[in-house]
Parts: structure tokens; C-alpha cells; sequence
């Protein structure tokens, strides 16, 4: 009887562990920096975190939505020659986490080996605190949410942070994915940057520098029109998002908001243009008009630059796009140069010749 026995206490065992072994879930980050395991326990959801040393802090947020506001974070930060640091902290918005009070982690190791951070703690599934998410396991679609940065600061030092991603994860099937950001947003940013990186400088540079040209005012109207309606079409993309991928309190939707009220005054400004015969008033509109388009083209460029840092635009990217903003800035300015000093030499041709004209005059009442 004894043989029996012990082989099904072994078989018994083998059979638990390796389905424990197999109801783990292994995410490991498109930049290969975070590895994320996780599997569910007694009514506890367990996680091993792997980091690379380099990172200053990394996190991972459990939500219902794919965003971070509002999601139940835990953060891990390399406190270098003290370990490693663990909380958890809830997300309200896009900039800075707050930390808890109390925190319902239970870590039970730390460690820094081979260039690795690693942690391994477990939480509750359920939780009445509204600032925590419970885990749902009846196959609901829930989001887990990674970052990582270089600050080495304390956690009330996190910023916005560009390096993040999003699993989608049904923790009853085990199943995961990565998460997609909607190809609307792609849209919306193509129309945004071709409307405000390409066809209002060109339409600029028509106004202001091309006027030898007898079509420059028509060319003009056709281009910046083109960039009008390629910007409501990103607006229009951008406000039928998703709701939980509009954030209305970022900057770039407040500028974007400022964009439109502009355009609108530019665009009343434009209906009623006044006739040339009225000297002063045309003078006044000519002024607004050129703020106005001043501050669109200025706004447009910073907004372009908000909209890469919240849509999570790799480095490379947004250092080409402020390169290619360079370029702009710099035709401009030695467009401008070269507008003045064919200014001057004009007002100066226009002296002389009154000055000539002056002579000339005197010339013929002394022969009276």
C-alpha cells in the first residue's frame, strides 16, 4: 500500500505544480526592458517584476481602461546603495501619481542581480478603496499599464514619461495582447502636422515673401484653405476618440482648444477684409491678421511637440520633428533678411530719387 500511496502523493504534486507553473503569465515589454509575470493565488494576485538596472523607476498599473489616470499602480524605484524601493500609488492624471498613506502590498523579496531589478509581491483581487482596482476574473478585459524613466529622485519627482505601453489581459483565460494605440490618433496627428508643419509655413512664405508672384494672393487663400480643412478633419478625429483617450485637461488639448478660437477669429477676420481705399482700417486688420497668424503658426509648432510627448513618440522621432522645425525657423529668418534688405535698398532708391527731384526743382527756379 505504501508504493500506491506515494506514488500518487508524487504524481499529486507533480500535477500541482506544473499547472501552477502553466497559469503563469509571462509580458515582456516592446523594449524588451520590464518583464511582467503574474498569476492569480487564493484570492491574491501575485507579480514578479524584472527591470533593468539602468532604469531609474519603473511601474505597472492595473485599469479597466487603457489609459494610466485612474489606474492602481505599483512603482519600483533602483534607491541606489539602499536596495530597492516598492509602492503603490493611484494615477488622477497624466503628470504626477499620488503615493498611499498605507500601502496594501505584501512584498515578499527584492533584489538586484545580473543588472536586473527584481520584486516579487502580491496584492488582494478585491479591494472597496476606490483608489484600488480589484481584479476581475469573470473574463472581463482589464489593462495592465507599463512605464519606465531615468529619474532617480523620489516618486513625487515622476513626470510625463514617453517610454510606456499597454497589455490587454483577461485574468480569467490567462490571455493577453499587446495593446494598440487606434490608428484614429495616426490620423489625426498626419492631418495635424501636414496642415501645421507643411501648408501654413508655405502659405506664409507665399503672403510675406512671394507677392512678385501675380497668383501669390490666390495660391495663398488655396493652401491655407487646404491646411483649414485638413485641421478640422483632425478635430473632428480627435473629439470622436474614445473617451478615455481624450484627456481634456492636457496642455495639448488646451492649445488645441486656443487653435481653434484663433482660427475662427482669423477666419471672420478674413470674410471681412476691409478695401484698400480704406487706408487705416486695412493698415489695423493687416496687424491682427499677421498676429493672428503668428501665434497660430507658434501654438500650432508647440502643440505638434505635446501631441508626440502624449502620444508616447519614440526619441528619435521628436528630435527629427524639432530638427525639421529648425529648418522652418531658419528659412524664415534668412527669408526675412533678405525682405529687409531689399526694403532698404528700395526706401533708399526712393530717397534718392526724391532727393534728385528736390535738386531738380531747385535747379529749374534759379534758371526763372
Amino acid at each position: 500500500m505504501q508504493y500506491p500511496v506515494c506514488l500518487a502523493i508524487i504524481i499529486t504534486l507533480i500535477v500541482y505544480f506544473v499547472g501552477s507553473t502553466s497559469n503563469v503569465t509571462r509580458l515582456i515589454t516592446r523594449d524588451e526592458k520590464i518583464q511582467i509575470s503574474f498569476w492569480i493565488d487564493e484570492n491574491k494576485l501575485f507579480f514578479v517584476l524584472n527591470g533593468t538596472v539602468g532604469l531609474g523607476w519603473f511601474g505597472v498599473g492595473l485599469n479597466n481602461l487603457p489609459q494610466m489616470p485612474q489606474a492602481d499602480c505599483i512603482w519600483i524605484r533602483n534607491d541606489f546603495g539602499k536596495g530597492v524601493q516598492v509602492v503603490d500609488a493611484y494615477t488622477t492624471g497624466r503628470y504626477l501619481p499620488v503615493i498611499g498613506n498605507t500601502s496594501y502590498l505584501s512584498v515578499t523579496s527584492t533584489s538586484i542581480t545580473n543588472s536586473t531589478l527584481n520584486v516579487e509581491l502580491f496584492r488582494p483581487l478585491y479591494s472597496v478603496n476606490p483608489q484600488h482596482v480589484s481584479v476581475k476574473i469573470d473574463g472581463t478585459t482589464q489593462y495592465l499599464i507599463w512605464a519606465h524613466g531615468k529619474s532617480q529622485g523620489p516618486f513625487s519627482d515622476l513626470k510625463q514619461h514617453s517610454n510606456a505601453g499597454i497589455f490587454s489581459v483577461n485574468f480569467k483565460t490567462g490571455k493577453t495582447s499587446t495593446y494598440e494605440t487606434p490608428k484614429l490618433w495616426e490620423v489625426h496627428a498626419l492631418c495635424m502636422f501636414f496642415a501645421w508643419g507643411v501648408l501654413v509655413p508655405v502659405g506664409i512664405v507665399f503672403a510675406r515673401y512671394g507677392r512678385k508672384n501675380p497668383y501669390w494672393f490666390h495660391i495663398h487663400r488655396g493652401i491655407q484653405s487646404l491646411a483649414l480643412t485638413l485641421f478640422i478633419i483632425g478635430l473632428i478625429l480627435a473629439l470622436t476618440m474614445p473617451v478615455y483617450h481624450r484627456d481634456k485637461e492636457h496642455r495639448h488639448a488646451k492649445i488645441g482648444l486656443a487653435l481653434f478660437i484663433i482660427i475662427v477669429l482669423q477666419f471672420v477676420a478674413a470674410v471681412f477684409r476691409p478695401d484698400k481705399k480704406h487706408h487705416k482700417r486695412r493698415t489695423i486688420w493687416y496687424y491682427l491678421h499677421f498676429t493672428f497668424g503668428f501665434l497660430l503658426i507658434v501654438l500650432s509648432w508647440i502643440n505638434i511637440a505635446f501631441g508626440q510627448k502624449l502620444y508616447g513618440s519614440e526619441e528619435p522621432t521628436r528630435s527629427l520633428y524639432f530638427t525639421y522645425i529648425a529648418l522652418w525657423i531658419l528659412i524664415f529668418f534668412i527669408l526675412e533678411i533678405i525682405k529687409q534688405i531689399k526694403n532698404r535698398k528700395y526706401k533708399n532708391q526712393v530717397q534718392e530719387q526724391e532727393n534728385d527731384t528736390k535738386i531738380d526743382e531747385s535747379v529749374e527756379l534759379v534758371n526763372k
